[in-house]
C-alpha cells in the first residue's frame, strides 16, 4: 500500500524531473545545476556502451552541460514514463524521454530525435529532492524533417 507521503515524494520527484527538462530547453545553467546535489553526477553513456562517454561531476563541470544544446536552434524534452522506488531519504528512478532537437541549416530544418532514458538516484537534503546520480542512456538516435511553426499574435 502507497502511503500519502509515498504519494508527496513521488509527486515532488516527478517534479524535478520536470524542471530538469524546462532548464535544459530554456538554457537556464543555474537551474539546471541546482537540481543536483553539489557533488552529483551527470554520465552520458552511448548506445550499448558499459562505461560513460563523459562525466559531468558538481556544480560547476554541470553548469557546462546545458551549453552542449546551443548549436541547437530549440529543443523539447519530454519526458515520459518516470518510475521511482522511496526508500527514506533516498529514491532510485527510472525516466523515459523524446529529446528533439531541432536546427535550421540552409533553408531546411532538421529534427535530430533522441530516444533515451534516465536511470536515477535521488536524496532528500534538507526537505528537498536533488538528483544525486544521472545516467543518460541513448537508444538511439533519429535525424527528421521539421518544419518551423510561425506563430502570429
Amino acid at each position: 500500500m502507497v502511503s500519502v507521503d509515498d504519494l508527496v515524494d513521488i509527486a515532488s520527484l516527478r517534479r524535478v524531473v520536470d524542471e530538469y527538462a524546462l532548464a535544459v530547453d530554456g538554457r537556464d545553467a543555474a537551474a539546471f545545476a541546482d537540481l543536483f546535489t553539489d557533488d552529483g553526477v551527470l554520465a552520458v553513456y552511448e548506445a550499448g556502451e558499459d562505461d560513460p562517454s563523459i562525466e559531468y561531476v558538481g556544480r560547476e563541470r554541470l553548469l557546462e552541460v546545458v551549453q552542449l544544446i546551443a548549436a541547437f536552434d530549440a529543443t523539447m524534452h519530454v519526458m515520459a514514463n518516470h518510475v521511482v522506488d522511496v526508500e527514506g531519504d533516498e529514491a532510485f528512478g527510472r525516466v523515459y524521454a523524446l529529446c528533439h532537437h531541432l536546427q535550421e541549416q540552409d533553408g531546411k530544418g532538421e529534427d535530430t530525435l533522441m530516444l533515451l532514458h534516465y536511470r536515477d538516484r535521488y536524496v532528500r537534503i534538507d526537505g528537498r529532492w536533488r538528483i544525486a546520480r544521472r545516467d543518460v542512456l541513448r537508444q538511439w538516435t533519429d535525424p527528421l524533417a521539421a518544419e518551423r511553426a510561425r506563430l502570429s499574435a
